[in-house]
């Protein structure tokens, strides 16, 4: 077991924790499996709390932190479905352009 807190603090899977937890909390509960994966969350990790329900699915690489959902939580589920923000606006601006 652990001999602190310092100790507990120091395991990977407070560190995955963390780091899900600040991308969670800036949207909406919502994280995209390319996100993880950039913040060094390996694939097998990501899996493994599918798995165990600590993700939930809502989109294809889109993922529930915790069980509740808020009241922006399906909007920011569909701009990272998209890509994000950022990819979101280059369709929009070419739709509109068309």
């Amino acid at each position: 077991m652990f001999s602190s807190e310092t100790d507990r603090a120091r395991t990977p899977d407070a560190a995955f924790e963390s780091i899900i937890g600040a991308l969670a909390s800036a949207q909406h509960g919502v994280v995209a499996r390319a996100q993880l994966l950039a913040a060094g969350i390996s694939a097998r990790v990501i899996d493994h709390r599918l798995k165990t329900g600590r993700l939930r699915r809502l989109n294809r690489g889109v993922y529930l932190v915790g069980p509740l959902r808020g009241r922006h939580t399906e909007e920011m589920a569909a701009v990272l479905a998209c890509g994000g923000p950022t990819d979101l606006r280059a369709a929009i601006h070419r739709f509109t352009t068309m």
